[in-house]
């Protein structure tokens, strides 16, 4: 019996391993693949502010990302797809 190949799993939320007051260094977990071979992740970003959308700010295969040029004390949120 053999079971066919599905889509990947959603990855986990990116974990913080480095800030600085302009910069923060996230990092991701792989999904579950499912048999399925994970090409790319998309890292989006929000600036935390009202009405704001998320943006791309990363897209590729590795699975951390430095982003620099913050604003101290702006409640930016992430995601990975």
């Amino acid at each position: 019996f053999t079971t066919h190949c599905s889509v990947p799993d959603a990855p986990l939320a990116p974990k913080l391993t480095h800030r600085t007051k302009s910069s923060l260094s996230l990092q991701w977990k792989p999904p579950v693949d499912n048999g399925s071979k994970i090409t790319n992740y998309l890292l989006e970003w929000n600036e935390g502010k009202k009405n704001s959308v998320f943006r791309e700010c990363y897209f590729g295969n590795q699975r951390h990302y430095k982003l620099t040029r913050l604003f101290p004390a702006y409640g930016y949120t992430f995601r990975v797809t």
